[in-house]
């Protein structure tokens, strides 16, 4: 089944992962550092939702995940390229192409008091055909 957006969803879950997603699209740096921070992302989001689909085994795609930043306020473009590493890893724990039609990706952000980053995710489980 193919995500339409008609579909309501019948369970969220949601996770708080207290990590930093920087804008690596307009990171300077080195290759090696920047490869570890996206390295750290990538395995926190896929080991926070691997941890969710290990207890509730019938969770399955079609599904709506939201990714929201929470920190210094980025444009969308590189909203969007910070989330990518976290996006890799819960598509990852799906056992997913992060392309495929039944999760359906929203990057967002919100405002938080200086010092404070992270990043929480809502998953909605939508029903199966």
């Amino acid at each position: 089944m193919t995500f339409d957006g008609d579909n309501e969803p019948f369970l969220t879950a949601f996770i708080v992962i207290p990590i930093t997603l920087p804008s690596l699209p307009n990171c300077r740096m080195h290759w090696r550092p920047k490869a570890k921070i996206v390295r750290q992302i990538r395995e926190a989001g896929f080991m926070c939702v691997r941890a969710l689909l290990a207890r509730y085994h019938e969770l399955k795609p079609p599904c709506i995940i939201t990714m929201n930043r929470l920190g210094r306020r980025l444009d969308d473009d590189n909203l969007a390229g910070a989330c990518k590493p976290l996006r890799d890893g819960i598509a990852d724990a799906f056992g997913l192409n992060d392309r495929d039609s039944r999760i359906k990706w929203v990057p967002a952000q919100s405002p938080a008091p200086k010092g404070v980053m992270g990043c929480a995710i809502t998953i909605s489980f939508c029903p199966h055909e």
